[in-house]
């Protein structure tokens, strides 16, 4: 269920393209389009296809990238879901095609067409493309919030926190019935949109048509909800966002100081600029002391609130298929391998990969008793190891054993080792711990490891 505009379109003089190179062809689009939107345009990339060449652009972090693909027979298809940011974003959309159009001489369809799962269907599902009716458009993203609203409270009313379009790959143990991109709302707050939609609007960051400052803030309350992880930057994208919040927030401000500013949370992101250090070889981003100041006199003592990366997250990202429960501070990404999955902050580590066990038909499902008999050597406990712990449930069965170990540079650590069976498949994880204090967490974040999908995934 979301609001999607795909289209299929010809470039108008089609021997111009055929036989070129494609990726060119790509790659003269997103320099015009970095040109056009110099301060708009968040992220692109590409990539190559057989005959076709991919790119996607982003305008916004609550909303997924918008998907283009160009052919060497002059075609070219564009994919949008502009649902979770809101009308404004999706007229800016239709905006950005008319002008490729102008630009790059594309022919769009006027109409949609029949069959919109066939390859060269175009729809868009508020018809804005096609008759450009604000007050229509407006409607549609009204109708959709009802819809919400109303499958939400058909579920039951102790059903854990339910997402609205989150984008990633992470949901987050936070407070709050219903987490948006821009902030938790109440149950209550469900059943009024349910009678009255127009009271959503303010979930959508991006609702009007023309830009105004509160844009600006919204995209920074995105962020700040979604994306930051409050604390120091420990990777460029890291810097990147936080340098990205502060000169959003300062324009904002700036433009129209009478706009609800997140004083407390603006405060912080300041002292987290002033933590970066030399030793994490990041150049902090430049602040004006007198705005530090006027921020600083109006947070007075008010308690942040914004960011639900503050909380636990559960990722979904990890290999085969897997899910783990981590805090929210910490940075996820994957080693060169491409096969471990690894999250960390300054003083812990946790590293999970799979594997998927195969045997003869008719063999039943290996348990953990079988695995710990030396066929997988990666599952040796060390020999200073505590007694295993071990846990089940349904078809999930675990065990964990913490250590103290020597790192290569001679540093004690403290390593928890864990495998997690669910049938066939076989998971690993190994949390690395600088305090002892930390044993009890290590563990739990090993006993959250969860196959989704399968009998052993928590409901």
């Amino acid at each position: 269920m979301a609001i999607t505009l795909r289209l299929v379109g010809t470039f108008k003089v089609k021997d111009k393209f055929v036989g070129l190179d494609v990726p060119r062809l790509a790659a003269r689009i997103l320099a015009w389009a970095k040109e056009r939107y110099p301060s708009g345009l968040l992220h692109t990339s590409d990539s190559p296809g057989d005959g076709v060449h991919f790119f996607w652009m982003l305008f916004h972090e609550a909303g997924e990238p918008i998907a283009f693909e160009i052919s060497t027979q002059g075609r070219i298809v564009v994919e949008a879901d502009t649902t979770p940011v809101g009308p404004g974003y999706h007229d800016h959309v239709c905006t950005l095609l008319d002008e490729l159009s102008r630009e790059f001489r594309i022919a769009w369809p006027k109409s949609p067409t029949a069959g919109d799962d066939t390859p060269d269907a175009s729809y868009d599902d508020s018809g804005h493309f096609f008759k450009r009716d604000w007050a229509a458009l407006e409607q549609s993203f009204l109708s959709w919030i009802k819809n919400v609203a109303d499958t939400v409270l058909s579920l039951a009313p102790n059903t854990a926190s339910v997402a609205i379009r989150l984008s990633g790959d992470c949901s987050f143990v936070a407070p709050g019935d219903i987490h948006t991109v821009l902030g938790p709302r109440s149950r209550a707050w469900v059943r009024q949109v349910a009678q009255m939609p127009h009271v959503a609007r303010d979930i959508f960051p991006w609702w009007s048509r023309d830009w105004s400052p509160e844009h600006d803030l919204n995209l920074a309350l995105t962020m700040m909800w979604v994306h930051l992880p409050w604390a120091p930057p420990r990777t460029d994208t890291q810097l990147e966002d936080l340098t990205r919040v502060l000169e959003l927030l300062a324009s904002a401000h700036a433009a129209d100081p009478s706009l609800p500013m997140p004083w407390a949370e603006w405060a912080e992101l300041f002292e987290i600029t002033r933590r970066i250090d030399d030793d994490t070889g990041f150049e902090p981003p430049a602040i004006d002391p007198a705005l530090v100041a006027h921020v600083q006199d109006l947070a007075a003592e008010a308690e942040p609130t914004i960011g639900y990366r503050r909380h636990p997250m559960t990722c979904r990202d990890l290999p085969g298929g897997w899910a783990i429960t981590i805090p929210g501070q910490m940075t996820r990404d994957f080693e060169d391998d491409g096969g471990t999955w690894i999250a960390f902050d300054d003083s812990r580590t946790v590293r999970f990969s799979s594997l998927t066990i195969t045997a003869a038909p008719g063999t039943p499902p290996p348990t953990l008793d079988d695995l710990s008999d030396g066929d997988i050597a990666t599952l040796t406990p060390s020999q200073n190891a505590s007694e295993p712990i071990t846990w089940s449930s349904r078809s999930t069965q675990g065990r964990v054993t913490v250590s103290a170990e020597i790192d290569p540079d001679g540093n004690r650590a403290h390593v928890a080792n864990a495998t997690i069976v669910v049938g066939w498949n076989l998971g690993m994880c190994t949390v690395t711990f600088d305090s002892i204090e930390d044993r009890d967490w290590a563990i739990e974040v090993c006993r959250s490891c969860v196959l989704l999908g399968g009998s052993g995934e928590e409901q």
